[in-house]
């Protein structure tokens, strides 16, 4: 009986996910988001705000969609059409349908571009030399990620992991879903049991991973020089030497392992978050466009270290 009831509860949500969103509860959460930059909690209010604001339309007019047909076309075409905003509308997509802890700090750069007076409503990037990034989280691009993981005292060990990250995409690209599974896999052993895997562009892409995490833990206040140390000295050695590095990595991996583990992606959304530094300069981010980040994955995995 578990399966029928299962699958009567997913079919009464899709079709309460297809009503539509009642006039004064949108006009409400529009007027708020406008003002506020904030999104409503309820997913389906929230993705009809968003729907109004990348088509140009108030509330008022993406009702008729439901009611008069007729009226809502013939109010698009004498509607003024809004400016392209990739990044704008990227940012508002991640705001309500990506994973958290994406989804929140894309909300949380929404409300602090209302809070600096801009209009969260107008494509406000779509004059700035901001780029959507390959790949990764348009939110983690506008608040400087990864280059604000380049905190002293390990800003040029940051950016030689930046450089090497960049020549490991080229050489990941192209690779099917599986192969991602296989590195999201190996970086979750390597993250919580300190076990590399014995392919070696698998091993690279997991090392890299783990160094933007240690990385992430210092930009957080909660760095490990011996971790760090570690990373540095494999990447710059080879033969015995690196050998000696990889072994010592390990031991200290299972150490922080045996005292709860580690999550890649909530260390870096929290570490952004609450540094006071990068967000706020989040509204201003300008100029070279960010090359080095990752994909979204499940807790306790790394993230994809290429594009997508």
């Amino acid at each position: 009986m578990a399966p029928r009831r299962n699958q009567r509860l997913a079919q009464v949500e899709r079709v309460v996910a297809g009503l539509p969103v009642r006039q004064d509860v949108l006009d409400r959460a529009y007027t708020d988001f406008r003002e506020s930059g904030g999104l409503p909690a309820e997913q389906r209010v929230a993705a009809e705000v968003v729907r109004c604001v990348k088509r140009g339309i108030l509330p008022d007019k993406a009702t008729m969609l439901y009611s008069d047909r007729a009226a809502a076309i013939r109010s698009y075409l004498h509607s003024p059409e809004r400016s392209k905003d990739e990044c704008m509308d990227a940012l508002l997509d991640e705001a309500v349908r990506a994973p958290e802890p994406f989804r929140g700090l894309s909300r949380l750069l929404l409300q602090l571009f209302a809070q600096i007076g801009l209009d969260v409503t107008q494509p406000i990037l779509a004059d700035s030399d901001i780029q959507r990034p390959d790949y990764g989280s348009m939110g983690l691009h506008l608040a400087g990620f990864p280059e604000c993981l380049a905190k002293a005292p390990y800003e040029e060990q940051a950016h030689r992991l930046f450089a090497r990250c960049a020549e490991l995409r080229r050489r990941i690209q192209p690779r099917d879903d599986r192969w991602y599974a296989a590195l999201a896999a190996a970086g979750a052993r390597f993250l919580n049991e300190g076990e590399l895997p014995d392919d070696e562009l698998l091993r690279e892409a997991v090392l890299a991973n783990g160094e933007l995490f240690a990385l992430a833990r210092n930009f957080g206040g909660d760095g490990d020089a011996e971790v760090l140390a570690a990373f540095d000295a494999a990447a710059a050695s080879t033969g015995e030497q690196r050998d000696d590095a990889l072994r010592r990595l390990q031991e200290l991996h299972r150490r922080d392992a045996a005292c709860g583990g580690s999550d890649l992606v909530q260390t870096t959304v929290k570490a952004i978050e609450t540094n006071d530094r990068t967000i706020s300069g989040a509204s201003t981010n300008r100029g070279a466009r960010s090359g080095h980040g990752t994909r979204p994955a499940p807790r306790q995995q790394p993230l994809r270290s290429s594009p997508s």
